[in-house]
């Protein structure tokens, strides 16, 4: 399984998200760390049953740095868009409509670089038409597959027009015995 967190605001319509992922960076097998927005249903399910989301997240294996995964109804698409090694772990995320857009820079000061995908990407757009007027969780993930490995992020902010809760809340937690 996936090891590690997903922090989230929910989010409905267009919407910039940023952070940056703090180096030295754990460049273990499979560590991960980064944005994510995630289709989600009443309590927070998956929506329609099955994981619908999109991430931009640094990933230093398999000579990869930030790459893109885009997840339609289970079904993943890993999209490395090259340029490894690099220094840029600052990350942007950016959706308008159906489209969404990934950026990345170095340093603070530094401009956004819009980032150019190969195929099936092909370019600098993911149309993702099934998250149409879909609310999305949308915030940061760290995941492992692999134990337990720290991370650490700064500087993280989604500025948007609609902020809400959009479906029922989870139920509230119960005791075993």
């Amino acid at each position: 399984g996936d090891d590690g967190f997903f922090l989230f605001k929910v989010v409905k319509g267009d919407f910039s998200a940023v952070v940056r992922v703090v180096t030295p960076f754990n460049n273990a097998a499979y560590n991960t760390a980064g944005l994510q927005a995630r289709a989600f249903s009443a309590g927070g399910d998956p929506f329609g049953g099955t994981e619908n989301y999109v991430s931009w997240t640094r990933f230093d294996q398999y000579s990869f740095a930030n790459y893109l995964r885009s997840e339609v109804n289970g079904a993943v698409r890993q999209i490395n868009p090259g340029g490894f090694p690099n220094n840029a772990y600052w990350l942007r995320m950016d959706r308008v409509g159906n489209s969404f857009r990934f950026f990345q820079r170095t340093n603070t000061s530094d401009s956004w670089k819009i980032v150019s995908f190969p195929s099936p990407v092909s370019g600098t757009n993911l149309v993702r038409s099934d998250l149409a007027g879909q609310p999305l969780q949308v915030g940061i993930i760290h995941a492992t597959y692999a134990g337990q490995l720290g991370v650490q992020f700064s500087d993280f902010s989604i500025t948007a027009t609609n902020f809400d809760s959009f479906a029922a809340p989870p139920s509230p937690v119960t005791t075993r015995s």
